[in-house]
């Protein structure tokens, strides 16, 4: 029996010979609430599930019934930032795939599961990205299951009955095959555990037709839960363009389990195509398109270009014509809506940048940046960072920063709490590095009157609106100055962390973390002499390694020394001036997720971890998180601050205990309220980042954010910099 449900639920009886299927097209709706600060303020829904007083919700004015139409679609304008609420009732216990479509995430049963906020259609053209792939195992006792969905945009929803292991074929991450050329390398596929189960021992056996197999192992899979899985592919080189047949079997107790056949494309060596890699990233498998240059071996240029929100890399590669002096590469930005080319999306644009220049051996002095709408954005956002990086950039239709975008600024100042928080958002804010362009070429190029966003007038092959000839005329005049040849260098960045480096020059600690930092340094011809000024930097390094003069007068902010320049070249000075299915979703990722009975901190000492919990609940806390913090149920201490209570929450990070590179993030509270207050805390959010501590309480208004602050670069509070509630 089915009461209330969002959007379209498709049951298949556990146990009928004939599976039965049910379509529920209503359900109660409840308008959303646009939220200023996202990263300190919360919606009366969430207020009132954070305390616990949240109840299953009856037709009224506040919660209106909406209807699907004949192809289970329900459209309503409350669903946009809202919430859809329906309740299931199922005869006996089984296993579901809940297929998700147009909403953000869903709380079954009060736990939160990912969704599909950007599936919004079932039937997908040949060129766009069929955005169907998320689905989630949930185990459902017999009885009535509550469903809770927020931040749905359109409206569809599936769930299918399944048990055991199996494949989601629908999100498979493939390379293109070469006509006549050999193969080894990797593919991705999504594995479902609809098991109670940790999953242990697994394996994936790959087979082109012909070709031998390829054996890996699958890692640790969660009860209930899904992983995007890379495996080795290794076959002889096909004879002629076309499809490549390719099966995987899941191997589990020496024995296969689940079966998936796909495809892949046998292409010729000039063609636009896929190329994938283990990411050194989080060790997932990514692609980025590569469209090979026409021209004689040798050093050629490259073009790093950035697709648009809903586009596939393959794709943004496949909009230009082959060029004779260059290669051109499209990264993924992980998914084809991703990070908006910000945060793990600029992270993967730079690897597959380094990654290419590596493997096409391309002339350093001749890379440029483009791309189009969010490219584009994307291409200021790492100009401006990564000024030394690139010839020339060419945004296309780029928006500046979300705020320019999406949404306005927050209309009042920010008291010194949420200004703490909110400062960790400055990598965002791409026109306060805007004079990091002044020593690259900038080509802006933007949409005609009445042409459209994506424009293309000439017969020539490309859409115009990426592949503009007065623009590619514009970067083969331009190239790369050298460090050598550079001797002013005017610099600023958010954050070491983010970007610490501009040729011979290099921001290594702040003084005040992601406010902003500049250097603006002179150098004379011998490397004999440097001067100027710094502001907002702790530790200044020079590169002085090419550099034939044995010493260096050093001239900053009105202090002068004389030093010799050491072995290696590197000076360094202190100056005076003071969630894993969440990213599988969105960033295509692939995170070991392992109950702590599981993992053994001395076999990874140098593995950085994310703890989800409080100390009593993890065997291992101690061995990875320092004093320097504490929670446990209803107790919460930072520093010499205790916080009681069982609706507290903690955003943390500190060193791991013993090791040199490895960090520990705490997403912790110290009972059911802080929990359910957590869940929801929007860290992969754009325009939203939280410093390095950050403590958070349930209450029914207001900010929810008790303190905030920044550790000191020694790691100490003592020199760190904290705002708390009460003022201090």
């Amino acid at each position: 029996m089915v009461r209330l449900l969002p959007f379209w639920l498709l049951l298949i009886a556990a146990t009928a010979a004939a599976a039965e299927t049910v379509t529920i097209d209503h359900v109660l709706v409840h308008a959303g609430t646009r939220l200023e600060r996202p990263a300190v303020d919360i919606d009366p829904v969430e207020r009132a599930r954070a305390a616990g007083t949240w109840t299953p919700p009856t037709p009224g004015p506040a919660w209106t019934t909406a209807q699907a139409d004949s192809a289970g679609w329900i459209l309503s304008d409350d669903l946009l930032r809202g919430y859809a609420y329906a309740e299931v009732e199922i005869n006996e216990d089984s296993t579901w795939l809940l297929d998700a479509m147009g909403y953000a995430g869903v709380f079954v049963n009060g736990e939160p599961h990912v969704g599909n906020i950007y599936g919004y259609k079932d039937d997908w053209a040949a060129w766009e990205p069929h955005l169907d792939y998320s689905v989630v195992p949930l185990r459902l006792k017999a009885g009535v299951h509550h469903f809770l969905f927020f931040g749905s945009r359109y409206g569809l929803m599936r769930a299918r009955l399944t048990e055991g292991l199996s494949f989601n074929g629908r999100d498979a991450t493939l390379p293109d095959r070469v006509v006549g050329r050999e193969y080894a390398g990797w593919g991705s596929v999504v594995v479902v555990n609809a098991t109670a189960a940790v999953i242990t021992g697994a394996a994936i056996e790959a087979t082109f037709a012909p070709g031998a197999a390829k054996i890996t192992p699958v890692p640790a899979l969660p009860p209930y839960g899904v992983r995007k899985v890379g495996f080795a592919l290794a076959g002889p080189g096909p004879r002629e363009k076309g499809k490549v047949p390719l099966r995987l079997n899941l191997i589990w107790g020496g024995k296969p389990t689940a079966t998936q056949d796909l495809e892949l494309e046998a292409k010729d060596p000039q063609e636009n195509r896929r190329v994938t890699f283990r990411s050194g990233i989080d060790g997932s498998v990514q692609y980025y398109g590569y469209l090979p240059s026409t021209g004689a071996p040798g050093p050629q240029a490259l073009f790093l270009s950035l697709h648009g929100a809903s586009v596939e890399a393959i794709n943004q590669s496949g909009s230009y014509p082959a060029l004779s002096w260059g290669d051109l590469v499209a990264p993924t930005n992980r998914r084809p809506f991703g990070f908006s080319w910000e945060d793990w999306g600029r992270r993967a644009a730079l690897e597959i940048l380094d990654l290419a220049c590596e493997r096409l051996q391309s002339d350093p002095d001749r890379i440029y940046l483009t791309g189009h709408s969010m490219g584009g954005h994307g291409s200021w956002h790492l100009a401006t960072l990564y000024p030394d990086r690139f010839a020339a950039v060419g945004p296309s239709a780029g928006w500046i920063t979300i705020w320019s975008y999406r949404q306005d600024p927050p209309s009042d100042e920010a008291d010194p709490l949420v200004g703490i928080i909110e400062r960790g958002t400055l990598p965002s804010r791409t026109l306060e590095f805007a004079p990091n362009l002044t020593e690259l070429g900038v080509y802006v190029l933007h949409e005609e009157s009445d042409a459209g966003h994506w424009w293309d007038h000439s017969q020539d092959a490309g859409a115009d609106c990426v592949s503009w000839p007065p623009m590619f005329d514009f970067f083969a005049r331009h190239r790369r100055p050298s460090a050598q040849e550079v001797r002013t260098i005017r610099f600023r960045t958010p954050s070491p962390s983010v970007s610490a480096w501009n040729r011979w020059a290099g921001v290594i600690t702040q003084i005040t973390p992601f406010a902003l930092s500049e250097i603006a340094l002179d150098r004379n011809a011998g490397w004999s002499r440097v001067s100027r000024t710094t502001a907002n930097v702790e530790v200044l390094a020079l590169d002085w390694s090419r550099s034939t003069a044995d010493s260096v007068r050093i001239t900053l902010d009105g202090q002068s020394l004389v030093t010799a320049v050491p072995e290696g070249g590197r000076i360094w000075l202190l100056t005076d001036g003071g969630e894993a299915g969440w990213l599988w979703y969105q960033g295509n990722a692939s995170i070991d997720v392992l109950p702590d009975t599981l993992f053994d901190p001395s076999a990874e000492p140098d593995r950085s971890v994310v703890l989800y919990g409080h100390a009593a609940m993890h065997e291992d806390w101690k061995a990875l998180v320092d004093d320097a913090l504490s929670v446990d149920g209803n107790r919460l201490q930072v520093g010499g601050r205790e916080f009681t209570g069982e609706d507290k929450g903690l955003l943390a990070v500190r060193p791991r205990p013993g090791s040199e590179t490895a960090s520990v993030g705490l997403v912790a509270a110290t009972g059911p309220g802080g929990f359910r207050l957590m869940n929801r805390r929007p860290y992969l959010s754009l325009g939203v980042a939280y410093p390095d501590v950050s403590v958070f309480e349930a209450r029914d208004f207001g900010p929810i954010v008790l303190g905030a602050g920044y550790f000191a670069n020694d790691w100490t509070f003592a020199g760190g910099e904290f705002v708390w509630e009460d003022g201090s």
